[in-house]
């Protein structure tokens, strides 16, 4: 047997649910991109892959940083990224 679930959701709850999972994105990418960061700063030599991450996490975070002010007014965008 099988149930179904409907919730309704309006557009401003659908945004922040949308936002939270952006922001949360965006902090593991970042953390991802800075520990592989440190590791080649403290002389540890990274494979072709990590390097290939590196360079991914990097583009990534600019993109998710770009969606991420679209659901943010200049206030919360400033509060989040400070200034960048």
């Amino acid at each position: 047997m099988s149930q179904t679930l409907t919730i309704e959701i309006d557009y401003q709850l659908s945004d922040k649910i949308t936002l939270e999972n952006l922001k949360q994105s965006y902090e593991s990418n970042c953390e991802a991109y800075a520990a592989l960061k440190l590791r080649r700063k403290n002389g540890e030599k990274l494979e072709r892959y990590q390097l290939e991450d590196m360079n991914d996490f990097k583009e990534i975070r600019k993109a998710l940083k770009r969606v991420i002010t679209y659901y943010m007014d200049p206030y919360q965008q400033k509060e989040y990224f400070g200034a960048e």
